[in-house]
């Protein structure tokens, strides 16, 4: 079942130096219970996309195209209709939770409220259900009373789960919800998700950076470039050596020995100067082994 169906997608940015296409006519759609990735370099049209579901596009913004949900088109809503979809049947996590939450309340309370506002529970009512909701994603329910200067960055993504699947969302919009994150807090983050959408036949749209990450926690990804799709698939059809040269600049061996592809990168691409010769750093060869990264 198609939950979540867009077509013709276009999202155009009024600048004072000329208009940017961030999204420039994307088509897709993701079936009931489905994690879907979205990938690509910084500037491609990820976040844009999860903003244009949401209805939360800046005012420079101009958008074209058909944004369903089931058998409503959201994009032709009128702005107070929208509200009735917004947050309750769709939700979108942040990836910077403390510019997000509210510095003067208590995070507890931040999950309650909308439960309170929404769903028309007691504040009794409300603060049981939280309780389940932070044992849920991992969270002691003692941090209830904790403000969100208090909790670290893994604990203050767990709490934005909670608030949003506290209203029984169906769709999950995720704005790279790990960039702050180090590896063992982004891999726990993840899987609280993945558990909460497999357990509630949620669907998820993930819209993310690390290749690895999307690799093993995506059911299908949609890779973006310069606003357009540039490739679609299952992550053992989709991550070659070529798609990952291609979208980020770097070279890569995909392994596939750990269950699920992963990408290892070795160099940075760069810009051909005219000459045959890369510009990238070490002329386009791998660097030496102590300036290696991994992107998970």
């Amino acid at each position: 079942m198609t939950l979540l169906s867009i077509e013709g997608l276009k999202c155009h940015y009024s600048t004072d130096t000329g208009v940017t296409k961030a999204v420039d006519g994307i088509s897709f759609g993701m079936e009931k219970g489905e994690i879907l990735g979205i990938v690509g370099e910084s500037g491609s049209g990820k976040t844009t996309i999860a903003l244009a579901i949401m209805g939360l596009l800046p005012g420079n913004a101009t958008s074209s195209g058909t944004i369903r949900y089931g058998d409503t088109e959201l994009s032709s809503l009128p702005e107070h209709k929208k509200d009735t979809f917004r947050w309750k049947d769709i939700a979108l996590v942040f990836q910077n939770s403390l510019e997000v939450l509210n510095p003067v309340m208590t995070v507890g309370m931040q999950v309650c409220e909308p439960m309170v506002a929404h769903r028309g529970m007691s504040v009794r009512e409300a603060e049981e259900r939280c309780v389940a909701l932070f044992r849920r994603v991992g969270l002691d329910p003692v941090w209830m009373d904790a403000y969100p200067h208090q909790l670290s960055g893994g604990m203050r993504q767990r709490v934005m789960i909670a608030r949003a699947i506290a209203q029984n969302t169906e769709i999950i919009l995720l704005d790279e919800p790990t960039s702050s994150l180090d590896l063992h807090h982004q891999m726990g983050v993840l899987e609280v998700l993945a558990s909460v959408a497999k357990e509630k036949n949620i669907s998820i749209l993930m819209a993310i950076h690390d290749l690895n990450l999307a690799a093993r926690y995506c059911d299908e990804i949609i890779v973006l470039q310069g606003g357009k799709v540039f490739g679609t698939g299952s992550p053992a059809a989709l991550f070659t050596p070529d798609m990952v040269r291609d979208t980020y600049g770097i070279h890569a061996v995909v392994k596939h020995d750990l269950g699920a592809p992963y990408v290892v990168p070795l160099s940075v691409a760069g810009p051909d100067d005219g000459d045959g010769k890369s510009t990238a750093p070490h002329g386009g060869k791998p660097p030496p082994a102590g300036e290696r990264t991994a992107t998970g």
